[in-house]
Formats: structure tokens, C-alpha cells, sequence
């Protein structure tokens, strides 16, 4: 549900700022980061709930944005010229690679007993209930973390849009000690 409802804006600010042919382009590749982001995040969440706190940043902190600034880098160094459309195909290829690191460590992360169930049993009426707000509140929160760079993607050239998305990659990383703690201990507070 948060996923749609950001498509929805998102297609609604393709449509309403009047971008260019090429920039449309860009913005519909960047779409597929939506689910991506999303997938690897619900992936993270289980991964703590398993008790693997540390690991369940991994995915989203260090592999996305660590692989997203190297691709960069070897990019910028190898090819003659980058574009929008070049580094949104990048910042896809770390998200996928993310993805697909995260379900490697749920996999690994798994109880025997989860392992061996062959049939799950679910009570969707509730589960439907209790996803329906989480998942507002999480689309939100997508929202708000990308609202800057939708901003000055409407205010500024995508040179030096693509200039800020590096530097708050990297801005990230520096983050990412101080929310592995806080993913950790935040638990623990709460038990007490």
C-alpha cells in the first residue's frame, strides 16, 4: 500500500512539473527503485526480528550505498561522460544487489524450525488490519528520506542533482554506527 501511494505521487509529479522526454525516462527507470528499496527494507525488518540487529542494516546501508558509490566511482573513471540515465541504471544495480544480499542473509538467519514448515498458516483479516497503517506510515517515511532530492530535481540541473545524491550517500555511511546502536538498543530499553 505505501508503495502504490508513492508511485501515485511520484507519477503525479512526472506529470505536473512538465519534465522533459529524457527526464521522464530517468524518473520511470527510477521507479523500480521503489519496490527494490522497499523489499530490502521489509527483508532488514525480519532480520531483526530474528535478533540479528546488525545484519538487518547491512543490506540497506552498506551494500546499497557502498556498491552505489563504487559503481559511481568506476564509472565516472572509465566512461567518458555520465549521465542521469546511466547513474539511475547504477543506483539500480545496487539496490537489486542489495535486495538480493538481504534474502541471502534471511536465508541464513532462519530458525530450523521456520526451515522445515512446509505450510503456513496465516489470519490474513488481521493481518491485513495491522498492515494497512504500518504501511502508510512507511511509504511516508520513503517519502520524506527522498523528498529532498525530488525538490531540487525540480529546482536544479541533474548534474548537480546527481552531484547532492552522491554526497548524501556518503553522508549515510558516516550515519550508519549510530543506527546499528540504536537498532540494538532500542530493544533493550524497551524490555526494561
Amino acid at each position: 500500500v505505501g508503495c502504490v501511494v508513492v508511485v501515485a505521487l511520484f507519477l503525479l509529479l512526472i506529470k505536473v512539473t512538465g519534465f522533459e522526454a529524457y527526464d521522464q525516462s530517468v524518473l520511470y527507470w527510477a521507479l523500480i527503485l521503489i519496490p527494490t528499496m522497499a523489499f530490502t527494507n521489509i527483508i532488514g525488518a525480519q532480520l531483526r526480528g530474528l535478533s540479528w540487529f546488525v545484519l538487518g542494516q547491512i543490506p540497506e546501508l552498506i551494500i546499497r550505498q557502498g556498491s552505489f558509490l563504487m559503481l559511481l566511482m568506476v564509472g565516472y573513471f572509465l566512461l567518458p561522460k555520465l549521465n542521469a540515465l546511466l547513474v539511475i541504471y547504477l543506483c539500480i544495480a545496487s539496490s537489486l544487489l542489495a535486495w538480493g544480499c538481504s534474502f541471502l542473509l534471511l536465508q541464513k538467519a532462519k530458525p530450523l524450525a521456520l526451515k522445515a514448515c512446509t505450510q503456513a498458516i496465516y489470519k490474513q483479516k488481521y493481518w491485513m488490519a495491522a498492515v494497512a497503517p504500518i504501511a502508510v506510515i512507511s511509504g511516508s517515511q520513503m517519502i520524506n528520506q527522498q523528498t529532498d532530492i525530488i525538490m531540487l530535481g525540480i529546482f536544479r540541473e541533474p548534474a548537480e542533482l546527481g552531484a547532492y545524491r552522491v554526497a548524501a550517500a556518503a553522508s549515510v555511511l558516516v550515519a550508519f554506527g549510530l543506527n546499528a546502536i540504536n537498532i540494538v538498543a532500542a530493544p533493550k530499553i524497551v524490555i526494561l
